[in-house]
C-alpha cells in the first residue's frame, strides 16, 4: 500500500527518484500510519489528532498554559522557519509585530515545554575554531515531519529545511549529539559527536557547478582530521 500510494501521487515524488523517500518526507515515520489505508485525508487527520493531543495533554494541561493561541503561534513560527537559525528574541519581535507582547524569557519557557513534550529538538551552535558551544541563534527541528506537514502543509520550497530535519533525526537515532557548526563566517550544517568520534556534515538537495564550492568550502576550511561529508539527493 505504501508503494501504491507513492505511485498514485507522482507530484509528491517529483523531487526524488525514490518514491519511498518522497513519501517518508511528506508523511513522516510514525508507525500508526502503516496500520491504516494510504489515503491522504486519513493520514493527515491521524497526524493532526496526534499533534492536538500532545499539545493539549503534554504542553497546555501539564504547564497550565492559558493563552493557547499564543503557544500555537510559536509552534507555527517554528514550522515555518524549519532549517533557519533564530533566537527567542526573533520570535518575540515577530509576535510584537503582530500585536502580541511576550518576553524572550517566556518564549524560551514555551520552547522548553515543546522540547519536553518531544515535539521539537533544539540544535545549538558550535564554534568549530573556538571549540565552544554558543548560546544564541539555534535551530529547531521537528520530531516528525508528517506532523509538521499535516498542520502547515507540504511545500517543496522548504526542501532544504526538510532535508536537514531528516539528517538531524537520523544522527540522533545513531546516538550522536548534534550541533550547528560555525566556521568563521560560514556555517557547517551539522557537527555530530559520539564518544571520541566527530563528523562534519553539509546537506544539499542537489550539487551543481554553482553550489559545489559553497557546500565544500566550509568543510575544507576545518583543519582537523575528522570525517567531513556532503549529503545530497543526487544518485
Amino acid at each position: 500500500e505504501y508503494l501504491d500510494f507513492a505511485a498514485q501521487n507522482p507530484a509528491e515524488s517529483s523531487l526524488f527518484k525514490s518514491e519511498q523517500l518522497a513519501t517518508f518526507f511528506r508523511y513522516g515515520g510514525l508507525p500508526g500510519i502503516h496500520q491504516m489505508k494510504w489515503e491522504e485525508n486519513r493520514i493527515t487527520q491521524y497526524l493532526t489528532d496526534i499533534y492536538r493531543s500532545v499539545l493539549l495533554k503534554d504542553v497546555i494541561s501539564r504547564n497550565r498554559i492559558r493563552d493557547t493561541a499564543l503557544l500555537e503561534k510559536i509552534v507555527l513560527y517554528l514550522m515555518d522557519n524549519i532549517g533557519n537559525t533564530f533566537s527567542a528574541k526573533t520570535i518575540s519581535d515577530f509576535l510584537k509585530n503582530q500585536g502580541r507582547k511576550l518576553s524572550t524569557e517566556t518564549v524560551y519557557n514555551y520552547l522548553n515545554m515543546l522540547e519536553q513534550a518531544f515535539l521539537i529538538h533544539k540544535a545549538r551552535r558550535f564554534d568549530i575554531k573556538g571549540k565552544r558551544i554558543l548560546e544564541t541563534q539555534e535551530k529547531y527541528y521537528f520530531s516528525d515531519l508528517g506532523i509538521r506537514h499535516a498542520i502547515l502543509g507540504y511545500r517543496e520550497n522548504d526542501i532544504g529545511g526538510i532535508l536537514e530535519n531528516v539528517v538531524y533525526l537520523e544522527l540522533l537515532r545513531r546516538g550522536y549529539s548534534v550541533y550547528i557548526g560555525k566556521q568563521g563566517a560560514a556555517e557547517v550544517d551539522f557537527v555530530a559527536e559520539r564518544a571520541d568520534d566527530r563528523i562534519y556534515i553539509q546537506v544539499a538537495y542537489i550539487l551543481t557547478e554553482e553550489n559545489t564550492d559553497r557546500e565544500f568550502a566550509p568543510l575544507e576550511a576545518i583543519s582537523d582530521h575528522y570525517r567531513k561529508i556532503v549529503i545530497s539527493t543526487d544518485s
